[in-house]
């Protein structure tokens, strides 16, 4: 079953936004510096 584009182009935007969202409370919260590193280096490639 295929999906029209607008709609695979606006499941896509609320996932990237869900993402980003989760970054941005990340960014905030107190993590181990491990995991802010591996959330860092999703951000960088995310934004490439």
């Amino acid at each position: 079953m295929q999906f029209p584009r607008l709609d695979e182009a606006r499941i896509s935007r609320y996932r990237f936004d869900a993402m980003k969202q989760l970054f941005d409370i990340s960014d905030h919260a107190r993590l181990p510096g491990r995991f802010v590193c591996l959330i860092r280096a999703a951000k960088a490639h995310l934004h490439a």
